[in-house]
């Protein structure tokens, strides 16, 4: 029977083969209709939140990763990229401006820290520690990187959208830095477009996404005209900040450009990400943008499990994969971790399946390889696909919940721990540090953590200068605080451990 379906599919496949897909959602699955784009398209998307030396953002992930799942709906080949140090940021512009050399529609999408200096803009990776000034070039990633890679590459239409016009995050260190980001010279074909005017600051709002990339989701997947989508965008926006946020674009493009072509209804509703919790059903990774009007309906068949006999069998793409997985239990369902993607699907009432039917898996994202759930007051904690809350320690950071992984010398947060006694599986954010220390100081009361230990009444400590130097009576080791005065935000930083 198997064989039989698949002949069909191949040949109704070689039919359509020409026409592009696009699937919308209902209660049975995905269902397929036809329309047709022929240009190809390339997107780079990048999404920095977690920063090591500077204040964390709330929304990038979210904003990225929606994009990127928005774009991949509408035809684009999307690399994506979340929490990107700057070797790889550099790297993952090469691998676009190489993609590109095939020509088509190119778009970048950038949510994260920006930083305008004498009138040019600057990207910031997740790893930059800007001390001085003049660093910032060789820490940082120029803007016009991106547009010289579109500009090599000759692509007919180039789309770059910036939600990076936020404060100042080096204030010390970086004086000569000018408030928002800079208009930039678009070369031909090329449509810059800023999530608010020129030497201004965007609002991260208080939703799942930033309030310009909420509405510019929401958008971009209609059937309207590239300069009438913005007009639209910028007109909400305006409504929603109460004008204290107007979004900007300055370009040079020619003729008519539509991400959903005319006599179209879009492809996806936003409604199909869960916004409560970080599942993402597996029926909104779409995985190609061509379709057909047929009554077909089908799953996405990016990802779907069944369990035999006791053993799982997942396909992953078209590929049975369940060698290169790890699981673990949470309750009736099975977690599954691919090894070679560093993704987890869940594989629901799986102890109740047990009757060789095909289903879809759910993904369950984290931009680290790290999960948490919290049952009855006891974490659970999931690392690269290991259960491992027996190899931790842990300590309180107000409602969240800080734990260290004894074996790797890791921490991670778990965010307002206390109210979340749901048992969902939600990403826990990775705090680096190189030494295993870290510390906060709050309301003037520092609070430092040895090894997952809050030790600070173990401590002496005196002022040098800004810094606080702290000694750790039990261990006899020294710890520098730096810039402590200014740093009365409570947030966790790395110590610097001083001598031996």
């Amino acid at each position: 029977m198997k064989r039989i379906f698949m002949i069909y599919l191949g040949i109704v496949l070689m039919f359509f083969g020409s026409l592009e897909i696009v699937y919308s959602q209902n209660s049975k699955g995905i269902e397929i209709k036809s329309k047709t784009v022929t240009e190809r398209r390339i997107a780079l998307v990048i999404g920095n939140a977690n920063y090591k030396y500077t204040s964390p953002l709330k929304n990038p992930i979210n904003d990225a990763s929606d994009m990127a799942k928005v774009l991949k709906s509408l035809n684009f080949q999307v690399i994506l990229k979340l929490d990107v140090k700057l070797d790889d940021m550099a790297n993952s512009i090469y691998e676009f401006g190489e993609k590109l050399r095939g020509g088509g529609v190119a778009l970048f999408y950038y949510s994260g820290h920006g930083m305008q200096v004498k009138g040019e803009n600057y990207l910031i990776p997740i790893d930059s520690n800007l001390q001085r000034e003049d660093e910032i070039k060789r820490k940082t990633i120029n803007a016009n990187d991106i547009l010289e890679k579109m500009d090599e590459a000759k692509t007919h239409l180039n789309l770059v959208f910036l939600d990076a016009c936020r404060n100042n995050p080096f204030p010390s260190s970086t004086r000569a830095v000018s408030r928002g980001l800079a208009e930039m010279r678009a070369p031909t074909g090329t449509l810059l477009v800023y999530a608010t005017n020129p030497g201004n600051i965007a609002s991260d709002g208080t939703e799942r996404n930033g309030i310009y990339t909420k509405h510019l989701i929401r958008y971009i997947q209609k059937p309207l005209e590239v300069g009438m989508m913005l007009r639209k965008i910028r007109t909400d926006v305006k409504e929603e900040t109460s004008g204290q946020q107007v979004p900007w674009e300055s370009g040079s493009i020619e003729g008519e450009f539509y991400f959903v072509p005319e006599n179209t209804s879009s492809s996806i509703s936003t409604s199909s990400y869960d916004t409560t919790s970080s599942y993402i059903t597996s029926s909104s990774y779409l995985t190609s943008s061509s379709y057909v009007t047929t009554s077909i309906i089908a799953y996405d068949s990016k990802t779907l499990w069944r369990e035999k006999d006791t053993l799982y069998y997942i396909y992953i793409e078209g590929k049975q994969v369940a060698p290169e997985t790890i699981s673990e239990w949470h309750d009736n369902d099975l977690l599954v971790y691919y090894t070679t993607l560093r993704k987890y699907y869940l594989l629901e009432d799986y102890k109740n399946r047990n009757d060789d039917q095909l289903r879809p898996a759910r993904v369950v994202e984290t931009p680290n390889g790290t999960l948490w759930s919290n049952k009855e007051g006891l974490y659970y904690i999931y690392i690269e696909g290991k259960q491992v809350a027996s190899e931790t320690i842990s300590e309180w950071h107000d409602n969240d919940l800080l734990v260290y992984q004894t074996t790797s010398r890791r921490y991670n947060l778990l965010e307002n721990y206390k109210n979340r006694n749901d048992n969902k599986l939600r990403p826990a954010r990775v705090v680096e540090t190189p030494n295993g220390t870290l510390w906060r100081n709050k309301e003037g009361l520092y609070y430092i953590y040895i090894d997952g230990k809050q030790v600070a009444p173990e401590t002496t400590s005196e002022w040098k200068d800004n810094d606080l130097l702290v000694y750790h009576t039990t261990s006899k080791k020294y710890y520098l605080l730096e810039d402590y005065r200014n740093r009365g935000d409570n947030q966790l930083r790395p110590a610097k451990l001083v001598g031996n």
